[in-house]
């Protein structure tokens, strides 16, 4: 197995942790008033997106018509059909709770998988020891590299 393969699972797990930093810095700026809620827009409280305590944003986008044939007035700004009840119910479901709990969970599973590949590369390291049983430190690399490396590329999109 190349070391190429091994380093480039690590940098896309680097590249992964960035990502979830970047996930939590924006998920703790948020609104931190509890879960969000969208009532749906045929409430009295529709077309808007709720934390426990405020309004977080209001889901009518407007558009603007472009200016008439003779081009002397512009157009008027009207609101736009969007499908809100969609856009609020998916957008409530990413709260700032919900992202928070998969960064941790991403980043227990890069954990994990870094775990996997240090032991690949302990067993590769113990080939070398004179002291360690030299067949059976080969055939823990063997499995390593015959399936388990494989995989986690595979996993990643790297394979």
């Amino acid at each position: 197995m190349s070391d190429d393969l091994v380093a480039r699972l690590r940098h896309a797990w680097d590249e992964r942790e960035r990502q979830l930093d970047e996930d939590e810095r924006v998920a703790r700026e948020a609104s931190a008033g509890g879960s969000w809620s969208y009532p749906g827009s045929d409430s009295v409280a529709g077309w808007a997106l709720y934390d426990e305590h405020w309004t977080i944003a209001n889901l009518v986008t407007y558009e603007h018509e472009t200016y008439d044939y003779a081009e002397r007035m512009p157009g008027a700004r009207h609101p736009r059909y969007v499908n809100a009840d969609a856009n609020g119910a998916h957008i409530a479901r990413h709260d700032p709770a919900r992202v928070l709990a998969e960064v941790e969970r991403g980043r227990r599973d890069i954990a994990a998988k870094r775990r996997i590949v240090d032991r690949y590369e302990d067993a590769i390291a113990r080939q070398q020891d004179p002291d360690e049983s030299q067949i059976a430190a080969h055939i823990h690399a063997e499995e390593y590299e015959g399936w388990i490396i494989p995989e986690l590329a595979e996993a990643e999109g790297l394979a």
